[in-house]
């Protein structure tokens, strides 16, 4: 079975909304949940799966405790599976830009991402998000 983890950034705590929903659909699988501002880059390591979220700020930038966590990040992640989601705002022309920041980054760093990225706009709990993230853990426990 593969090991997780599931890191997110969270200002407000929708982000963190939508990786509690993903570790309640990866149930199976045990992954570990865990905030991006409480751990290292060779925590990385350890793990099979990286599962990354993180919230847009501004025009395109990233939550501001990945942003810290990314800054210096040098740390080989060759043969590791990454699913990435973002939340965001459509009113902005760089809609979830937190996500592909992330995926940039984690993809040079050798992670493989094996579902697309989801972007998810407004709250969580909107009926529409809802049905989008359990698709979408649908869709990554298939690449597991």
């Amino acid at each position: 079975m593969a090991n997780i983890i599931i890191i997110y950034g969270s200002t407000t705590g929708n982000t963190e909304s939508v990786a509690e929903t993903i570790k309640k659909q990866l149930a199976s699988h045990n992954p570990i949940l865990q905030d991006v501002a409480d751990i290292s880059s060779e925590d990385l390591i350890k793990y099979d799966v990286l599962v990354l979220g993180a919230s847009t700020w501004d025009d395109g930038l990233l939550q501001q405790d990945f942003r810290d966590f990314v800054e210096n990040l040098d740390v080989d992640l060759s043969g590791k599976k990454l699913a990435i989601f973002g939340l965001g705002d459509h009113n902005y022309p760089n809609f979830c830009g937190a996500a592909a920041i992330l995926e940039k980054i984690f993809v040079k760093l050798g992670g493989k991402k094996i579902v697309e990225t989801m972007k998810i706009a407004g709250f969580p709990d909107e009926e529409e998000n809802e049905k989008k993230i359990e698709q979408w853990c649908v869709d990554l426990k298939s690449k597991l």
